[in-house]
């Protein structure tokens, strides 16, 4: 018999929660798969249909809704009023007694990407200005610092959060917003916001100098930090590596915790990456590395002109490490009158005193470039540099290491010689690495294996 409530009305028949969980994941799993607009559209508007149907059904058609929040900023023309509507969906009036979907929000993304105007095609407005007022427009507004801070609060599971700010590149440099230039109520409101407690992940890209105290509270697991790269290293990028590096990127995971209990929120971090084209952003890297020496498992590191390595740094006072890469590109091909400036603050790095007993990976790479044919035969100091590379890793400071890749990339940017034959520049240039390298090409103990990946592009002026 159909049930009744306490009115005598009779009740629509309702089905397990758990039935109904299944079917709203299945539809929302089907609505992902497709790949048309279309499709998409017709899933939010079957989806805002079930608001209205029973609270069961309201409750998750909220979650499947807000779920994940993407704020865009583009048309501009209707951001106001798009951001306007989220606030009152998260923040109801009380007289509409309805659920608020704030605490059904589980990661959010707001990203900026500038758009042309009128003025600054005719010259009225430098393109410039008008990107800067667009941007500060965007980031004070008031209700997008109002979303922030009321997802910062206690009723909200926000678990994930990235920001991607678009620079208005030029043939020159990428524009850099710096976070001393952000609208003081919006870092406000960002720093409250990925304090959350059940915040996991945070990546921001496009604004640079986060101050170390950004991260307070929190225990760093991950962290990469990839700055921009000036524009007369671009020519150097690969085609892939063109489009990303001149924005700057920093994506962080991490764990809440009493920051009582952390000397630095860089304490517990375990993985690194961190791309630097200057002395000071290399400094900051050697910084961070240090702070985290005690639980740094891997490491990547790349970085363009000539490093400023402290004489101090060792590869020893990361003892938990097991995973090395070592990226110095942008240099002059290897020579006695440069092999000091990349070469030997290798060596530096490697000749260690204590051993590495949890170290099995290690990848150098280095780019190089020369203005005129190199010499395909080893100078007497160069292979002195490539023997004391192998004995340092053949020897028992580094018990464990498993593997070895070196990989070199060397650019000619002189004119061709009708008899230069690169297959054999490169053929000559692997012999002679090999011969080196006989430590590690033959070793049992560490079982090491070798990948020696050597190439040249020759450029004809």
């Amino acid at each position: 018999m159909p049930e009744v409530n306490s009115l005598g009305v009779q009740m629509a028949p309702t089905l397990p929660y758990e039935l109904l969980d299944i079917i709203f994941d299945n539809v929302r799993a089907i609505a992902l798969a497709e790949s048309s607009a279309d499709a998409k559209r017709d899933f939010v508007k079957g989806t805002r249909s079930c608001l209205f149907a029973s609270r069961a059904f309201r409750l998750r058609a909220l979650r499947l809704l807000f779920q994940h929040i993407h704020i865009r900023s583009k048309p501009l023309y209707t951001f106001k009023a798009r951001v306007t509507k989220l606030c009152d969906a998260l923040d109801p009036s009380d007289g509409l007694d309805l659920e608020s979907a704030a605490s059904f929000v589980q990661s959010v993304t707001i990203s900026f990407e500038p758009e042309p105007s009128e003025d600054s095609l005719f010259h009225f407005i430098r393109p410039q200005d008008v990107y800067q007022a667009q941007l500060q427009n965007f980031l004070a507004n008031q209700n997008l610092i109002f979303l922030l801070r009321r997802l910062s609060g206690q009723d909200c599971q926000l678990k994930e959060f990235e920001m991607t700010v678009y620079n208005r590149r030029t043939s020159y440099r990428p524009d850099e917003l710096k976070w001393e230039d952000v609208d003081d109520e919006f870092r406000k409101a960002l720093f409250a916001c990925i304090h959350s407690s059940d915040l996991r992940y945070f990546g921001v890209s496009g604004i640079h100098g986060l101050p170390q105290s950004f991260f307070h509270d929190m225990a760093l697991v991950y962290l990469r930090q990839v700055h921009s790269v000036p524009h007369q290293l671009l020519p150097y990028l690969g085609p892939e590596q063109a489009t990303e590096m001149p924005v700057p990127t920093l994506e962080a995971t991490f764990h809440v915790q009493p920051y009582e209990t952390l000397r630095s929120p860089y304490q517990a971090l375990e993985e690194l990456e961190y791309l630097s084209s200057s002395a000071d952003q290399f400094q900051e890297t050697c910084e961070i590395m240090v702070m985290a020496k005690d639980a740094l498992v891997n490491v990547w590191i790349e970085h363009y002109g000539e490093i400023p390595l402290p004489p101090t740094l060792k590869l020893d006072q990361f003892q938990a490490l097991r995973s090395f890469s070592y990226s110095h590109r942008c240099i002059l091909f290897f020579d006695p009158d440069n092999a000091n400036r990349s070469l030997e603050k290798l060596h530096q790095l490697i000749d260690i005193r204590s051993p590495m007993e949890r170290l099995e990976n290690l990848e150098i790479d280095f780019y190089c470039q020369s203005e005129e044919i190199p010499d395909p035969w080893f100078k007497p100091v160069i292979s002195a540099h490539w023997e004391c590379f192998d004995s340092i890793l053949i020897g028992p400071m580094y018990p464990n290491l498993q593997t070895v890749k070196l990989s070199i990339f060397i650019e000619v940017m002189g004119e061709l010689m009708g008899d230069f034959n690169p297959e054999q520049f490169i053929e000559l240039h692997h012999v002679q690495l090999q011969r080196s390298l006989q430590g590690l090409l033959t070793s049992k103990r560490t079982k090491l294996t070798i990948d020696l990946d050597l190439s040249i592009e020759a450029i004809a002026v």
